[in-house]
């Protein structure tokens, strides 16, 4: 596929009562409450790729923080940075699950 443009998108899944997996599911995928799709524009075609909770704690605090800000326009810095702890440590605990399966 030639590659004639690209855009990241990052799109945060929250399980809470917007979407269940099977915890065997959950294991054999990393795909979890925490997880997140990255959406690669290639010309007309969008590419999707997972990223896994502990590849989502491995992104930088300001990659982090342009994703909370893409999610939620109107959020202040603070508010932005409270979400990220929020979403940091519940990666952290969705890996902490999958470690134990």
């Amino acid at each position: 596929m030639e590659k004639t443009g690209e855009m990241n998108l990052y799109l945060y899944v929250d399980g809470r009562g917007r979407m269940t997996i099977p915890s065997a599911l959950r294991c054999r995928t990393g795909m979890g409450k925490n997880s997140f799709v990255r959406a690669r524009l290639y010309g007309s075609v969008v590419q999707l790729t997972h990223v896994t909770p502990r590849e989502a704690a491995q992104m930088t605090e300001e990659e982090l923080l342009d994703f909370i800000r893409a999610s939620v326009p109107r959020l202040s810095a603070e508010g932005a940075k409270r979400v990220m702890r929020e979403l940091l440590e519940e990666a952290y605990a969705e890996a902490q699950d999958a470690a134990e399966c």
